[in-house]
């Protein structure tokens, strides 16, 4: 039976896998060696337990197969060329390296990476704007500031509480900071860092704030520059005001001409708390590094 007439009586779809199959091997020069027992004993194998009812159909390709032994070589080369486990595994390990804590970050991009000390993902990237000066590996999520509900922050990331850091340390949050116009003249409240001048620069400090989205020329809250501060304010309202008994010794003092009435005191009201602030929940003010 010649290779034509074998492919040609299988089933269509079947034929289309056996057919490319043999090309794939044939280009690569695999040939001859195989028995039809190799064949059949490895499918079997692993057909029987899981899926008995495709039995008969790997049989019948068997049987129709059984002269031609380079169609055999070219099935059992396929099936043996798979990766298993440890393979694909090394294969990640591969395409994303893992560095643990301690190990410096790589000086040339060798592609993703994983390092413990920053517990994210990263990949090599180029600071330069607004006199940053950085190229390395920085995490995909850097400057990103985030609430936790931890009461200390978790591995890479760290409180948004005015702190000072070392510029060499953190370099790729630094530069971050520098290259998207984030630093300036600091400011408890707003998010925006600041120069020490010393080698050290300062986080924003976010603690006790209440966090709003940015206008974005939207009108809402216009006039907003990006991670500025706002003063609390209350909203135009009116209040009732008790009546005044003006009668017996409680009737204040009169002006000379007796045509209008002059009060000992300037009225004022107190600044309620359910009038100024929201209902809100206090969780950690953190950034990633």
């Amino acid at each position: 039976m010649t290779d034509e007439l074998q492919i040609k009586d299988l089933p269509s779809a079947l034929a289309a896998l056996a057919t490319h199959i043999i090309a794939a091997q044939t280009a690569a020069g695999v040939t001859s060696g195989v028995t039809l027992e190799q064949v059949s004993d490895l499918v079997i194998a692993r057909l029987t337990a899981s899926a008995p009812e495709l039995l008969d159909t790997w049989l019948e390709l068997v049987a129709q197969i059984e002269d031609n032994e380079d169609a055999l070589a070219t099935l059992v080369a396929s099936v043996a060329s798979k990766a298993d486990a440890a393979t694909t595994t090394a294969a990640l390990a591969a395409r994303v390296q893992h560095f643990t804590s301690g190990v410096a970050l790589p000086g040339s991009d060798i592609g993703p990476i994983w390092h413990e000390d920053y517990a994210a993902l990263m990949t090599w990237q180029t600071f330069d704007a607004n006199s940053a000066s950085y190229t390395g590996y920085a995490s995909v999520d850097v400057g990103m500031p985030v609430f936790d509900g931890h009461s200390s922050p978790r591995p890479g990331y760290i409180k948004r509480n005015g702190a000072s850091l070392s510029k060499t340390a953190y370099a790729p949050l630094w530069n971050w900071a520098l290259h998207h116009g984030r630093v300036g003249t600091w400011a408890a409240g707003a998010f925006i860092f600041g120069d020490n001048g010393d080698g050290t620069f300062k986080l924003p400090d976010n603690r006790g704030e209440f966090e709003r989205a940015w206008d974005d020329s939207r009108g809402v809250d216009s006039g907003r520059g990006f991670g500025s501060w706002q003063n609390w304010a209350v909203g135009a309202h009116s209040h009732g005001v008790p009546a005044l008994n003006l009668s017996g010794s409680a009737f204040p003092s009169t002006t000379s001409g007796g045509s209008s009435i002059t009060l000992d005191s300037t009225p004022s009201l107190s600044n309620p708390t359910g009038e100024a602030r929201s209902r809100n929940v206090a969780l950690l003010a953190c950034i990633k590094y």
